[in-house]
């Protein structure tokens, strides 16, 4: 129901259907900090524990049906996607394409949207900040534009975006800017196998980076995608590595996987490009589920 007071009153009565009068409830990592308060409140005679632990190891491995859902979100977003790059003009707003794509998605039968608002949109300076959040910013001829999609289908989430250019020729920096970007990502996508260490997929990504000489970077980034849009397994480097979870910094693939893999270049004060993709983690290799052409990338890579 719609009123999530009663949920627990639900939750409590399924238990007890089952027979289930006292022990020990497990709580998902997802869950709302109310959600969690509430069952706290209803299940007085349950010890509830934390489930982190489990719940992610569990779902970091996708059944093939999962991995068949996931890539029917991928082939939803491509909608999007393309809408958004059909409206694509100097003096739409940023909030403009938001909504176009939004709406697509959710004609063409996504069951929700993951980021704020529903999409990402950015353009221009903006990028240049890491802004991803779409604002009432016209986009002007020469501006890089980012757009990254989340629909959720069945239940199951995918992620990922492209950025491409409005209206003239790409300017030196930003050739230089979409080359680096493009080629860190597809550097790391190529050594994506089970039993590789993410380490090895940051240092590729990475080497990249440095080899163009790009000081603001985020070389790699990657995140499992499933139930939750973002969600176990987690690769990531630099500050983010930091937290006291060794299985963050350090993560090894394994088949059945399926991460959205992204990187980003910024020139502060300029602009940014980002690149994301979506894909399963195979024996001998990858299969990419993401499979949106990268618009006007012959202008950038030719």
């Amino acid at each position: 129901p719609r009123v999530q007071d009663v949920w627990g009153d639900i939750f409590l009565q399924a238990l007890k259907d089952y027979g289930v009068s006292r022990g020990r409830v497990g709580i998902d990592p997802h869950m709302s900090y109310r959600t969690g308060k509430l069952l706290e409140h209803t299940l007085k005679g349950y010890e509830l524990v934390d489930l982190s632990e489990t719940l992610n190891r569990l779902r970091a491995i996708k059944t093939p049906d999962e991995i068949k859902a996931i890539e029917e979100a991928c082939a939803l977003a491509e909608v999007g996607l393309s809408a958004g790059w059909e409206a694509l003009r100097a003096g739409v707003t940023e909030a403009e394409l938001c909504a176009t794509v939004s709406a697509a998605l959710l004609a063409a039968g996504a069951e929700g949207l993951y980021a704020r608002r529903g999409t990402l949109v950015v353009s221009g300076e903006r990028m240049s900040y890491r802004q991803e959040s779409p604002s009432l910013t016209r986009v002007r001829h020469g501006d890089f534009v980012m757009i990254d999609v989340g629909p959720a289908l069945r239940g199951y989430y995918c992620d990922f975006c492209r950025t491409s250019l409005v209206g003239r020729r790409p300017a030196p920096w930003q050739r230089e800017l979409y080359a680096a970007t493009y080629e860190a990502l597809h550097a790391a996508l190529a050594r994506v196998r089970a039993g590789v260490d993410g380490t090895e997929l940051h240092e590729a990504a990475t080497a990249v980076m440095e080899r163009f000489g790009i000081q603001n970077a985020t070389a790699l980034i990657g995140h499992g995608v499933g139930v939750a849009p973002q969600e176990s397994p987690y690769c990531v480097a630099g500050e983010l590595a930091a937290v006291p979870d060794q299985a963050v910094s350090r993560v090894t693939l394994e088949a059945g996987m399926v991460v959205a893999f992204s990187s980003a270049a910024y020139i502060p004060g300029q602009g940014g490009c980002r690149f994301e993709e979506v894909v399963e983690v195979v024996g001998g290799g990858h299969r990419l589920l993401s499979r949106a052409p990268y618009p006007g990338r012959e202008s950038f890579l030719a």
